[in-house]
């Protein structure tokens, strides 16, 4: 037999799942809406990245903080790994805004900043919730260093770069178990969020790119 999460009863009994797999009548599901903008340069193997993002809360619950991955930080050398990786420089943020205010990255997230956790990042809303029905808009600038070869799911030699999990994603929130932040340790699949996609890749002529 299947055990039954408290979770998982709790949102039956709210409605908004049933036993059958239907959805229920206060089914909902959270949306993003993703402009990014990536440069990769085969020399360094270095990605410069931007992304505008809005972020839309379906839920029925005021969020008081905004969980974000940053899966690529899973090559940091201090990450919690479950393989051997290549290890290449930490995801270098230079910028998280938030309603148009840039934060500053702090040991604990509080008002106006933000902090990262291995390979998720939160950020504090404590001023002023996100309520539901509402969005918000996010702003982020990065870079990072693809790994050689050998890595998984991406990696890179002379004539190819695969390029994976290379932007900020917003973390899966849910009628479950609300945010779903587990570490990104190598092995495992994804629980993603759905969303739209404005996405430009800039890269040295005479490459092909495939998404």
């Amino acid at each position: 037999p299947v055990e039954e999460t408290p979770g998982f009863r709790k949102a039956v009994a709210n409605g908004t799942r049933t036993r059958t797999g239907e959805p229920g009548p206060r089914y909902w599901q959270q949306w993003t809406r993703y402009r990014l903008a990536a440069e990769y340069d085969p020399a360094t193997g270095q990605v410069v990245g931007t992304a505008e993002v809005r972020y839309f809360n379906r839920s029925p619950d005021a969020l008081r903080a905004l969980q974000v991955h940053v899966y690529d930080n899973m090559f940091a050398p201090e990450a919690m790994r479950t393989r051997r990786v290549p290890v290449p420089p930490p995801v270098t943020i230079t910028r998280v805004a938030v309603r148009g205010e840039q934060l500053g990255a702090a040991p604990r997230p509080g008002a106006g900043s933000y902090r990262v956790n291995g390979t998720v990042m939160s950020i504090s809303l404590q001023q002023r919730p996100l309520e539901p029905g509402d969005s918000i808009e996010l702003s982020f600038r990065w870079s990072l260093t693809v790994p050689a070869d050998g890595a998984p799911r991406g990696g890179r030699n002379a004539d190819v770069a695969w390029v994976s999990y290379w932007y900020p994603q917003l973390a899966v929130y849910d009628d479950v178990v609300g945010w779903q932040v587990d570490q990104y340790m190598g092995n495992g699949e994804f629980y993603m969020g759905y969303g739209d996609y404005d996405v430009a890749i800039t890269v040295p002529a005479g490459h092909v790119v495939a998404a």
